[in-house]
């Protein structure tokens, strides 16, 4: 199957997602003189979020497609043809159960631990969600996992592994004590295979818009 809609699509969702993502970056640097104006950060992280996006999306989709991992509405989307009956009912339920799941979880842990509250306004921070689900998805499960998938022909070892390097590439810093940043770093292991379940389930769109709910909530709520 051809990709080259899906590819297209997912790249300006991503690029998108990176332009949204420059109030935060800008509010979070220390010190601010050394961060650049706002209109060029947000091109600078537009631009490498749509060229990682579609070198990620243009493996990945060939590799999903390959192992036969769930996609139903991005690949109605590629075929211009209407999405198989009762295929968004049956990803959109698991996905809001899980996302808001996994976002009270991750909000009670943030709060819990002694970590500093995230940067910018309730506005600034919502808007990274285009960036945080796609971009990470994509990379992650979607090259990542589906590669891991095909090499292994094992689904919960790919997810597994996915999961690792979820926490390894967006969660490596030192976020606090030992114990608290163990935690967050099991705690977006536990995410990363859930989302990674999701797409092995559901559908790469049901780990998108999962993750999209989680971070919404988790984001919203500190």
């Amino acid at each position: 199957m051809t990709i080259r809609r899906r590819l297209v699509l997912l790249t300006a969702i991503s690029g998108i997602g990176g332009l949204l993502f420059a109030p935060f970056v800008s509010a979070s640097a220390q010190p601010r003189a050394s961060v650049p104006s706002l209109l060029n950060l947000a091109l600078i992280l537009g631009m490498g979020s749509a060229a990682v996006a579609a070198l990620c999306s243009w493996m990945g989709l060939r590799w999903s497609d390959r192992a036969d991992l769930p996609m139903p509405w991005l690949r109605a989307w590629e075929l211009k043809s209407p999405t198989p009956p009762g295929a968004l009912r049956r990803m959109l339920a698991p996905a809001m159960v899980g996302g808001v799941a996994a976002g009270i979880l991750v909000a009670i842990v943030v709060r819990t631990l002694p970590m500093p509250a995230n940067p910018g306004s309730l506005a600034v921070r919502l808007l990274t969600v285009f960036f945080a689900a796609t971009v990470t998805e994509i990379v992650v499960h979607l090259f990542a996992m589906s590669g891991l998938v095909l090499l292994f022909r094992k689904q919960w070892t790919a997810i597994l592994l996915s999961s690792t390097l979820f926490v390894l590439i967006f969660h490596s810093g030192q976020v606090g004590g030992a114990l608290t940043t163990s935690v967050v770093l099991l705690a977006n292991f536990i995410f990363g295979t859930l989302t990674g379940w999701m797409y092995a389930r559901y559908g790469f769109e049901c780990a998108i818009l999962t993750h999209a709910v989680a971070h919404v909530i988790a984001l919203g709520w500190n």
